[in-house]
């Protein structure tokens, strides 16, 4: 593909390395963002006042302290990182801030890119004339939330990432793509999944985007009609357990057991395991 720029494309990111793997895709492809908003800090209530329960809260306290201990001299590392893949990158104070609102009413997004991010509120969402994209890294609407890959397995789903536009809701909003993680029964842990799936992640963002700038097309966004309850991060003990399971071959056979339902090609459709869901059959995302 010719080197194109994503006219009037944002990515917005928190410094989450899954901003940087998307905008190295995109570099491969010959494709660049016309913006990066940068999130520099954050407010201790952008963290704790997502969850009730105190291990949550405590460790939401702990990332953060942990984003406010950056120095100035790493944040001037984090633009130069980004700076490799866009010219204008933007730190703002908090990304659901009046700053960050004022910066992205300048740019006049048509889409925004998340690149590992909190909620955006609608105040940030509306200022996007097109949409919002997130790849999800589990399989909506089944597992949304946090700590998805260990509740997937957990619940009796496979491991596969979504590509969705965001609206006000946590993982709510209309799904463009999902696709499946192809594990191959050797994973040792639930760590080793979580990091393959962080990567698919990335690479069905990337083809997303890459396909609607190819067919000069506005993704396709199919609705979420049914609301399941939001997945949340595991335990140390889950955890332990999760990785017996794996060693086991859990993550197999769920994927097995959704291939045998007629998905052999590592992407999903809406309708899929349905005889394992319990769940209607629903329209088809095209691949």
């Amino acid at each position: 593909m010719s080197n194109h720029s994503l006219s009037r494309v944002v990515l917005v990111t928190n410094g989450n390395v899954h901003a940087v793997r998307v905008l190295e895709g995109l570099k491969n492809r010959g494709l660049y963002v016309e913006a990066i908003v940068y999130e520099r800090s954050l407010r201790l209530s952008d963290y704790i006042g997502r969850t009730d329960r105190a291990t949550e809260r405590i460790r939401a306290l702990l990332r953060a302290f942990g984003r406010w201990g950056i120095s100035p001299s790493k944040r001037v590392k984090a633009k130069r990182l980004y700076s490799q893949y866009c010219s204008n990158v933007i730190p703002v104070g908090g990304i659901n801030s009046t700053e960050t609102r004022e910066e992205l009413l300048r740019l006049k997004p048509s889409w925004i890119l998340l690149g590992g991010i909190g909620i955006l509120k609608p105040l940030i969402l509306d200022t996007a004339t097109i949409g919002v994209l997130n790849s999800h890294v589990g399989l909506l609407p089944w597992a949304r939330g946090t700590g998805v890959v260990g509740r997937s397995l957990e619940r009796g789903y496979p491991v596969g990432v979504t590509c969705h536009y965001v609206n006000a809701g946590v993982d709510t909003g209309p799904i463009i793509e999902r696709r499946l993680l192809r594990v191959t029964g050797k994973e040792r842990s639930l760590k080793e999944l979580e990091t393959a799936n962080d990567l698919l992640a990335a690479e069905v963002m990337i083809d997303v985007i890459a396909r609607f700038l190819a067919q000069n097309q506005i993704p396709q966004g199919i609705p979420q009609h049914q609301r399941f309850p939001p997945c949340k991060w595991l335990s140390l003990s889950e955890r332990r357990t999760a990785d017996r399971r794996i060693r086991d071959g859990l993550a197999l056979q769920l994927l097995g057991r959704w291939q045998r339902a007629g998905l052999t090609d590592g992407a999903l459709t809406l309708q899929a395991g349905v005889a394992d869901c319990g769940e209607e059959s629903d329209r088809s995302i095209p691949n």
